[in-house]
């Protein structure tokens, strides 16, 4: 795997959810284990602000605590609001 300075997000993916609510998706130059970083971004008051965040891999923290990469969707502004 290649995570040192030489690796730069290559590909995006973009889509708008409704007016003030977007998906992105940045996939890595390197990507070593299929590691990409997805965001769900809210306009607010004339800026973006960062929702929801998924930043790992097959074994990462991310896919632990909050689902498989290819299962968990990032359309929930309200998810970190709920307890469980």
């Amino acid at each position: 795997m290649i995570f040192g300075l030489e690796n730069e997000f290559k590909g995006v993916e973009f889509k708008n959810l409704n007016e003030n609510l977007c998906y992105l998706s940045l996939y890595f130059s390197n990507q070593g284990a299929g590691m990409s970083c997805k965001m769900l971004n809210q306009s607010e008051k004339k800026s973006l602000k960062i929702v929801d965040l998924y930043f790992g891999n097959r074994d990462g923290i991310d896919t632990i605590v909050t689902g498989h990469h290819k299962v968990r969707k990032l359309d929930n502004p309200k998810l970190w609001d709920d307890q469980e």
